[in-house]
């Protein structure tokens, strides 16, 4: 075998190992939910247990409970352990909230100050089921 054949096997073998990393952002989507019923017009971040990680990731769910979530330009959530935080992003820019039971449940037990929900990325999730029903 000739050192040039040798160097390029070698090389993509070393190209093949390092393309089965761990990818830079998982992606998740799914439709968050209370007791069964899509939640609307919530904003849902992902903040890293880690203070150091960096930012949270985020998004907004649709009418049907639909989200994506980003970090920064990224589609996808960073490998780690996170804390779900629910907040009411039409109260954040001061105008009229909602004054729906289920929507005010919700925004007050998945704040910041009281979310004990966690999620994990360590792999793609798609059709993710973010349930936010009642803590028992």
């Amino acid at each position: 075998m000739n050192s040039a054949f040798r160097t390029m096997t070698a090389l993509g073998f070393i190209a093949l190992l390092v393309g089965c990393g761990q990818p830079a952002y998982y992606k998740c989507n799914g439709v968050a939910t209370h007791e069964g019923k899509p939640m609307a017009k919530l904003q849902i971040s992902f903040v890293n247990e880690d203070p150091n990680a960096g930012r949270p990731s985020i998004s907004m769910s649709d009418e049907n409970g639909n989200f994506q979530m980003t970090t920064g330009a990224n589609y996808g959530v960073p490998p780690g352990k996170y804390k779900v935080v629910i907040e009411d992003p039409t109260a954040a820019d001061g105008r009229k909230t909602s004054t729906e039971p289920d929507y005010v449940y919700v925004v007050k037990e998945y704040s910041p100050a009281k979310s004990t929900l966690t999620y994990e990325s360590n792999s793609h999730q798609g059709n993710y089921q973010l349930k936010l029903d009642k803590i028992k």
